[in-house]
């Protein structure tokens, strides 16, 4: 089989599992959202949810990236046993899963900033509600914030 042939099924196959980890964590950190989209938190601040399919393109890119690096598929060409195939499967993945994670990380913790921001801006909470976000998801907590808020001055004065 030629060397190309060889190279191009792995890097697929390394294309996939990394996928699969990012699919992952999408699903772990509530991001199933189909598209990447920004979240506007008063003033300038905007922040990025990278959806699923920022998840699984991502996750997708850095695998592959890190098995060409690592130069798993070169003893494969010759030797194609089953320690190397695990080996590029285990990698795969777990690289897909944590490049995933560490892009869902900092968008979380710039909307738990945020939500704090808000929270320490609004009126006390009802404990009901402080303890419900306490074990929320991150954009749970940014959206439960800004509902904390009162409605501006003129809505007030009007009663509505």
């Amino acid at each position: 089989m030629p060397t190309t042939t060889v190279s191009v099924t792995w890097f697929s196959l390394a294309l996939l599992l990394g996928a699969g980890g990012g699919l992952l964590n999408a699903v772990m950190t509530d991001n199933l959202r189909l598209l990447p989209a920004f979240v506007k938190s008063g003033g300038t601040t905007r922040v990025l949810r990278i959806g699923l399919a920022g998840n699984v393109a991502l996750a997708a890119l850095a695998s592959t990236a890190c098995v060409w690096a690592l130069g798993f598929p070169g003893p494969l060409v010759h030797q194609a046993d089953v320690g190397h195939l695990l080996a590029v499967l285990a990698t795969s993945s777990c690289i897909g899963f944590g490049a995933a994670r560490l892009a869902t990380n900092e968008a979380d913790k710039r909307l738990l900033h945020e939500a704090v921001c808000k929270a320490s801006a609004a009126p006390a909470a009802p404990p009901a509600t402080v303890r419900a976000m306490q074990t929320a998801a991150p954009w749970v907590v940014y959206t439960t914030t800004s509902e904390l808020m009162p409605p501006p001055l003129a809505a007030w004065r009007l009663g509505l």
